[in-house]
C-alpha cells in the first residue's frame, strides 16, 4: 500500500465561522444597547427635573429608569450568549452516556433517537457529516482517538495489532501513516462536532433571547415615551422674577431670626430688587439708627407688602 503524501482534510460544516458570525451580531447589539443607555442617562442629565411638578418630575424618572431595565435586561442576555463555553468531547460523550443509563434507550432505533435531548438529536441528525462512520460520539471518541492511540502505541513498540479491522505491521510504513492519518481524521471530527454543539448552544440561546426583545421593546418604548412626556405636561409654575425694584413694606414678625437690629422698628420702608414676588429679596431704607439692610422674605420673620402703582381709572 502506498504511503499517504498529504494529510487528509474535512470540508462542510463552518459551524466556527457561524458561531463566530452569531457572536458579531450579539457584540452589535451590546454595543447599540450601550450607546442607547448612554444616551438616556445623557438625556436624564439635561431634563431639568428641578424645572417640573413633583409628580411629573418622578414619573420622568420612572419612564428613564424603565428604559434603562429595558437596555440592561438586553445587555445581559447577550452577555449570557456571549458567555456560553463550547461542551468538549468528553462532555457530549457523558451526556449520551447517561441518556442511554438513564432512558434505557437504543439509539439506533427512531424511538430512541426521539427521545434524546435536544442538542443531541440536532448532532445526531447530521451524524453523516459530524461523526463520520462512528454510530454514537462514544464511538467516534473511544475508537477514533482512544482506540487509535493505542494501536500507534503498540506499533511504536514494534508490536503487531488490530485496529478498525485491519490488521497492522509496525514494520509497514504505510500501516502506520494509515493509522496516523485516520486518527487525524477523527481528531478532526471531534473539532467540528465540538464546534457544531457550541454553536447549537448560542443560537439555541440567542433565539431564546430574540423572543424576549419584544416585550423588553414595549418596556424600552413605554419608558421613553413617558420621559419624554413628563417634561411637556408636567412643567413646574416659574413665577415671574423681578427685574426692576418696587417699593415695598417690610413687617418683620421675628428680629432675631431675619437678622434686624433691635433698634428698627417693626415695619421698615424698602425696595424688591431680586427673586420673585413669592420670594422676593428686599433692600430697606435707613431709618434714624437703623441701618439700610438686605433682608430675604420668610413666612415665618418678615412679610413683603410690595406697594403696587394704581393704574388711574377712566376719566368720567
Amino acid at each position: 500500500m502506498d504511503i499517504p503524501t498529504s494529510t487528509p482534510t474535512l470540508s462542510g460544516g463552518g459551524y466556527g465561522d457561524k458561531s463566530n458570525n452569531l457572536a458579531g451580531t450579539l457584540k452589535w447589539l451590546v454595543a447599540s444597547a450601550g450607546a442607547i443607555a448612554v444616551a438616556i442617562v445623557a438625556g436624564l442629565q439635561l431634563t431639568s427635573l428641578q424645572s417640573l411638578q413633583p409628580w411629573a418630575a418622578l414619573l420622568a424618572t420612572v419612564g428613564a429608569l424603565g428604559a434603562l431595565v429595558a437596555v440592561g435586561l438586553v445587555l445581559f442576555g447577550a452577555a449570557r450568549v456571549l458567555a456560553i463555553d463550547t461542551p468538549t468531547i468528553t462532555e457530549l460523550s457523558n451526556a449520551e452516556m447517561d441518556f442511554k443509563a438513564e432512558k434505557h434507550a437504543d439509539l439506533a432505533t427512531p424511538e430512541g433517537l426521539k427521545a434524546l435531548p435536544l442538542l443531541l438529536l440536532w448532532l445526531y441528525e447530521r451524524r453523516t457529516l459530524l461523526l463520520g462512520d462512528a454510530q454514537t460520539i462514544s464511538a467516534l471518541y473511544e475508537d477514533g482517538i482512544v482506540g487509535s492511540g493505542r494501536a500507534l502505541d503498540r506499533l511504536k513498540r514494534k508490536q503487531k495489532c488490530t485496529w478498525a479491522g485491519r490488521a497492522l505491521d509496525p514494520e509497514s510504513p504505510s500501516d502506520i501513516a494509515w493509522l496516523e492519518a485516520e486518527r487525524f481524521v477523527a481528531s478532526s471530527r471531534i473539532d467540528r462536532l465540538e464546534a457544531a454543539a457550541g454553536y447549537w448552544l448560542r443560537r439555541d440561546a440567542y433565539q431564546r433571547l430574540i423572543k424576549r426583545v419584544s416585550w423588553i421593546t414595549v418596556l424600552f418604548v413605554a419608558g421613553i415615551f413617558i420621559f419624554a412626556l413628563a417634561p411637556v405636561v408636567g412643567p413646574a409654575t416659574v413665577l415671574p422674577g423681578v427685574t426692576e425694584p418696587i417699593p415695598a413694606q417690610i413687617h418683620v414678625l421675628d428680629a432675631n431670626a431675619a437678622g434686624v437690629p433691635s433698634t428698627c422698628p417693626a415695619v421698615l420702608s424698602g425696595q424688591i430688587v431680586g427673586g420673585s414676588l413669592a420670594n422676593p429679596m428686599v433692600v430697606t431704607i435707613p431709618q434714624g439708627e437703623c441701618p439700610a439692610l438686605k433682608l430675604k422674605a420668610h413666612d415665618k420673620t418678615l412679610i413683603v407688602v410690595p406697594n403696587m402703582p394704581v393704574s388711574p381709572g377712566p376719566t368720567p
